[in-house]
């Protein structure tokens, strides 16, 4: 008996078409694993600020300024998308603790 194939061998279009698909892939998964680490990392700040805080108030100090920007201290001017640009701005700028 022969050997019988139930399926055709790729055509070298789909090989390009499946090597775009894969890099397309891999760049969404990176995109996807950066915003994990900047997640966590804004949770750590978040972390330590709220410890330090904590330690402040625990001693007797007066209330330490929040690294976070109020909305209400923000001059949004007449633009009605101030709010996008401004999280842009954060999106490009390194979140010290």
């Amino acid at each position: 008996m022969g050997v019988i194939r139930y399926a055709l061998p790729p055509v070298p279009e789909d090989k390009e078409l499946w090597a775009k698909n894969r890099a397309r892939n891999e760049e969404q998964k990176q995109t996807k694993e950066e915003k994990k680490a900047k997640k966590a990392r804004k949770a750590r700040c978040r972390e330590a600020s709220a410890k330090r805080r904590h330690e402040a108030k625990k001693a007797g100090l007066p209330e330490l300024e929040s690294s976070e920007t109020s909305v209400s201290k923000i001059e949004g001017g007449e633009d009605p998308h101030w709010l996008n640009k401004l999280a842009d701005e954060e999106e490009d700028e390194e979140i010290p603790c």
